[in-house]
Parts: C-alpha cells; structure tokens; sequence
C-alpha cells in the first residue's frame, strides 16, 4: 500500500463526504477508495470512519489521525513544490465556480493567460450565480459576490469591487417617458436580479448630496443572474442595473447609455473562496494568487 496515497483518499472520504465522491474528485474507481482507507484501518488497527447508510463520521481516533495527515500532506506539497520547475508541477483539473457575468465576459481572457503559465492545467467550469456547496458540487473555487458565500469553514479573499450602472438603449429610452430623476423610474420597466441582499429588486442608491435611497417598485421583468439582466437591456426591454465592467464597451459603441448618472449604485465586493479545511492543492493555491495579482476589477 501506498501509504501517502492511502492518506490522501482518506482525506478525501472525509472532505468530499463519502467514498463515491472521493472517487469522482480523484477521478479513481470507488472500489479503489474502499480498499485504501480499509487497509490504512487494518494498519492502524482501529476503525477511521463510522459509516451508515446516510452519513459518514470520523471516529475520535479519525479525528486525531486526519488532523496529522493534513500536516503531512501539506509538507509534503511544500517539499514537492520547493524541488524543480514550479510549472511542472501545476497538473491536473481546476474546477471553478464563478459568478456568471464575471465567468463569461472576464474569466476566459484570465484562464488564457494562466494557461501560458502552467500549460497542464486543464478547467472544468461552472457558472452560477447561487451559493456554492464546495462538498456537493467538487469545486476547488469560486469567484463571487461576497454576498453569495456562505459557510463558516471557507476562506474568502476579496479581489475588487463591481462598480454598477443604471443602463438602457437608446431605443428604449426614445419611446419611454422623460427620466431626469429617480422617481421618473416608476413611469419605465424595470429589470432586476431578485436573489439576494444587494442584488435584489430593491436598487440602493446614493443620491447628488450623499443622500441614501432605497428605490423599490414590481419590475417587469425579474431574473436570476446578471447575465439575463444584461441581455434583456440589450434588447431594448427597459432599465437595469449592470456591473460597468461588462456595460463600458457597448456603451462606447453607443448601443447602450448610461441613465441617472448623478445617482450611485452600490458597489459589491468580488471575492475569491476555497473551502479552508480542505487540503488546498498546488494548482488551486497558484490559481488564487494568480486571481489576487491579476484581477481586472
């Protein structure tokens, strides 16, 4: 038996909440998982895991030996990675989740760019704008809204801020009623994302003096994530509240204006997330710095 091996399928079964898991993150057969962590108890002479049919747990001896093997992993990661090409070394898939305006207009030219650096990273991608259960879903990452992290156990590192914009076409805005304020609003549609605190159908506002407004009326159209928001704007289907990264240039080519410019939206915070009990691998642990370094926003 590999013993290294062993520790590191362990931790696994642990981390991923079962043997099946395990298997897939590791991309090994399950029976393979089951005859690893069966060996190390024989080993050790004492039960890891108490296992039923709807639940794993760690023994009061699991936990004390997991607790080992995590520092054992790491300074093994540490020693690998202080040896040779540091490249070399990045291999093997990335599973990303990431916020889905941010993974469709922003994230593809940064994975361009790391790919130069560490060629033997392969992506696997998952856009969604919903909290991410990093057990459930395998991700290694997120790139988010901070707002849409959740769980004591992650580590979240903000990268930038979103600065966002009242936006609409010109088509839109040439048969509409006048907008010179913000209570002209309630005479046009409105767009909006209705998930969470600050992404909601309540648009927060500061006004000419500073002054706070929380504008809030039934839109006509209320979506899940910013990206529809995005193109039913584009389509001439009323006002929404885009982040500017995303609006700036169609903006430039005068396909879009910014409206209610003396009013500001609130900003949210971008962060990068990993869960911190995990074992954080040598290509998520460069892919984060990379994120922190390299982050156009």
């Amino acid at each position: 038996m590999d013993k290294l091996q062993a520790m590191r399928i362990f931790m696994e079964v642990v981390e991923r909440g079962g043997f099946a898991r395990a298997a897939g993150h590791l991309g090994i057969a399950p029976a393979v998982v089951t005859r690893n962590v069966a060996s190390l108890e024989k080993r050790l002479g004492t039960p890891l895991l108490v296992r039923t049919t709807r639940r794993l747990t760690l023994t009061e001896r699991g936990e004390i030996y997991l607790k080992r093997v995590k520092t054992i992993l790491a300074e093994v990661a540490d020693a690998e990675s202080s040896v040779g090409s540091a490249a070399a070394m990045v291999v093997g898939t990335l599973r990303i989740a990431v916020t889905a305006v941010y993974g469709l207009y922003v994230l593809p030219a940064l994975l361009s760019r790391f790919k130069e650096q560490y060629p033997q990273v392969q992506f696997d991608i998952l856009l969604t704008d919903d909290p991410v259960d990093f057990i459930a879903s395998g991700c290694d990452v997120y790139l988010a809204l901070a707002e849409n992290v959740t769980g004591v156990d992650v580590v979240v590192r903000k990268f930038g801020s979103a600065e966002t914009i009242l936006c609409a076409t010109p088509s839109y805005l040439a048969r509409s009623p006048r907008l010179d304020g913000i209570d002209d609003l309630r005479s046009h549609q409105r767009i909006t994302v209705k998930r969470s605190r600050l992404w909601n159908d309540t648009w927060q506002l500061a006004g000419p003096n500073g002054e706070l407004i929380d504008f809030s009326m039934e839109p006509a159209i209320s979506c899940n994530t910013t990206a529809m928001v995005y193109q039913c704007v584009l389509n001439g289907l009323g006002i929404g509240r885009l982040p500017a990264l995303l609006a700036k240039d169609v903006i430039e080519t005068g396909n879009m204006r910014q409206v209610l410019g003396a009013y500001r939206c609130a900003d949210a915070d971008l962060v990068i997330t990993y869960p911190g009990r995990f074992y954080l691998t040598s290509k998520a642990r460069v892919f984060i710095d990379f994120i922190l370094a390299n982050a156009p926003v």
